[in-house]
């Protein structure tokens, strides 16, 4: 027996199974590097998920674990530093990531091995800020969105926060309580962001609208109707979708178009299984 109880003739046989299937070679992967979920709706599960939809390989590289419900988090540990960018850098060792999307961190130590582990990654990279869980809970330390700020922004394509988050990062670095959604979103270009995607789904209104920001740009506004329909997990399917389709070759502007159609079919099969129900 291996460590951890396989055998070596059960290792051989699932490699041969992998190599024997040139589908799945041939398929685009993503590299995501995110925190479990123990109900299933948000975090490495909500991405495994979307990927298999997209038809794009998963990689992953766990930074926490989190004992939750719908409605609580009890317990989150976070991943050693060291084990985490050994994680990444061998889902990058061989250069088949496309794409990476980055969820969940946890604290200072495992952004900061993150960014050290992606340092010579030249790939898109989507940073969805999770900072809090809906259900409730601090997500990332406040030394987590420092060092956020300083090691990961810099090197990331899009970043993807909700109005909450964007709320949150916004004032740590100075921007104005009252300030419109514009400024805080520049103020993340400003502060090294490729581009800025902020979601809708918290706001108001009969429109659920995104919004994606480029510099240079005027701001593209992606609009639909808002479904009554909850459903957990959202941002995370949103992120990993805009990158799977950057992997599969789209542009910024169609990988957030695709992702939004994607997060809508979802929220409409939700409502048609409550009214069913």
């Amino acid at each position: 027996m291996t460590e951890g109880g396989a055998s070596p003739r059960a290792t051989q046989e699932t490699q041969r199974a992998t190599d024997a299937d040139p589908a799945r070679r041939l398929r685009p992967a993503i590299l995501v590097i995110a925190g479990t979920d123990s109900s299933g709706g948000a975090g490495l599960a909500a991405d495994i998920r979307t990927a298999a939809c997209h038809d794009v390989n998963a990689r992953l590289a766990v930074t926490a674990v989190t004992a939750q419900t719908d409605g609580r988090v009890r317990r989150i540990d976070v991943m050693p530093p060291a084990l985490v960018a050994d994680q990444v850098a061998l889902a990058l060792e061989d250069g088949h990531v496309s794409a990476v999307k980055i969820g969940m961190l946890g604290n200072a130590a495992v952004v900061g091995a993150v960014a050290d582990a992606l340092s010579g990654y030249s790939g898109p990279i989507v940073l969805d800020p999770v900072i809090a869980a809906s259900s409730g809970g601090l997500l990332l330390s406040e030394g987590g969105i420092a060092t956020l700020f300083a090691r990961l922004l810099p090197i990331t394509r899009l970043v993807t926060p909700n109005l909450p988050e964007l709320d949150i990062l916004a004032a740590r670095l100075g921007v104005p309580a009252g300030a419109d959604t514009d400024a805080k979103a520049r103020a993340l270009i400003e502060a090294g962001a490729g581009a800025v995607l902020v979601k809708g789904g918290h706001g108001d209104g009969q429109d659920a609208v995104d919004i994606l920001y480029r510099r240079d740009r005027p701001p593209l506004r992606l609009a639909s109707p808002r479904i009554a329909a909850t459903l957990r997990g959202t941002g995370c399917t949103l992120a990993t979708a805009t990158a799977c389709r950057l992997a599969l070759g789209d542009t910024a502007e169609d990988a957030c178009r695709g992702a939004k159609a994607f997060v809508r079919r979802l929220l409409r099969e939700r409502a048609d299984l409550t009214k069913s129900g």
